[in-house]
C-alpha cells in the first residue's frame, strides 16, 4: 500500500528573473502535475493576474523593476488576490530585507536556490 499523498494540482505563478531558477521550479512543479505559469519580471507578474488567479505565487525578491516586495503589496491590494499565497524566494538573509515583506502579506520566505531546514 502506497503512503504518498494524493495532491490536487494547482496553478504555481513563478516570477523570477533567473533562468535556471525557472527551470529548477518548471522541472520540480511540472513533475508533480501542477500548471506552471512564468514571469520574468513583476510587471509581467502583474499582467498575468489579468488572465488568471493562480494557487501560489513564488516570488523572487531581487529583479529588476518591480521588486519581490512591491509586487507582493500590490498583488495583496488587488481585489479577489489578496488571499493568495506568496512564497518569496531570496538569496537575502538579512531580518531587516525578510521584515520588508511583513504585514500585512506576511508571506513566507525561503533562501534561494530553496533550502529546507528542520
Amino acid at each position: 500500500m502506497s503512503s504518498a499523498v494524493k495532491v490536487k494540482p494547482a496553478t504555481v505563478l513563478v516570477v523570477d528573473d533567473t533562468p535556471p531558477n525557472i527551470s529548477v521550479l518548471l522541472g520540480l512543479l511540472g513533475d508533480e502535475g501542477h500548471k506552471v505559469l512564468v514571469a520574468k519580471d513583476g510587471e509581467s507578474a502583474l499582467e498575468q493576474l489579468k488572465f488568471g488567479r493562480p494557487d501560489l505565487i513564488l516570488l523572487d525578491v531581487m529583479m529588476r523593476g518591480l521588486d519581490g516586495f512591491e509586487v507582493c503589496r500590490r498583488v495583496k491590494q488587488m481585489s479577489g488576490f489578496a488571499d493568495i499565497p506568496i512564497l518569496f524566494l531570496t538569496a537575502l538573509d538579512e531580518p531587516e530585507d525578510k521584515l520588508k515583506g511583513s504585514p500585512p502579506a506576511l508571506p513566507i520566505t525561503s533562501p534561494s536556490p530553496c533550502v529546507i531546514r528542520k
